[in-house]
């Protein structure tokens, strides 16, 4: 699979409305203040997000250089994960939409862990998986058991 191949192509009518479907239905659940979207591609769903600090993450350079350009409000970072080069509780939210699938699944539970570390106490994890097979019930014993000080 190319890069070209696994991304949401915009010029894909269906591709694209099940894309702003997912972040649509996703904002619903949301907490207002900073939203982290892992995977952003080239920012197609940044606008969505008026009103929060968004910072949209990808591996691709080409894509996140797209969405720096065309979408000035939001902040756009170059990054492979995991891990997540942000500080401890940093999000009040964070999207993880039909990403997770694309990495090995050996990185899959260091990186829910990341999710867990950059969220604020309270903050919501949204993630939304397309077909990939994972043992969601051990990832998420595992971490939402885990007591939070402040």
């Amino acid at each position: 699979m190319t890069i070209e191949t696994e991304r949401t192509d915009h010029r894909s009518i269906f591709s694209f409305c099940r894309m702003l479907f997912r972040y649509r239905y996703a904002k619903k659940f949301l907490r207002k203040g900073s939203v982290l979207d892992l995977g952003c591609g080239y920012g197609y769903t940044a606008t969505l997000f008026e009103g929060y600090q968004y910072v949209g993450v990808d591996y691709y350079d080409e894509a996140v250089s797209f969405a720096s350009q065309h979408c000035p409000g939001a902040e756009f970072r170059v990054m492979s994960v995991p891990p997540l080069g942000f500080e401890e509780w940093t999000f009040d939210n964070v999207i993880c939409a039909e990403m997770i699938e694309h990495l090995p699944q050996e990185q899959a539970f260091p990186l829910l862990s990341e999710c867990y570390r950059v969220l604020k106490p309270g903050g919501i994890f949204f993630c939304r998986h397309q077909t990939w097979i994972i043992d969601w019930r051990r990832a998420l014993i595992t971490m939402w058991n885990i007591p939070r000080a402040r």
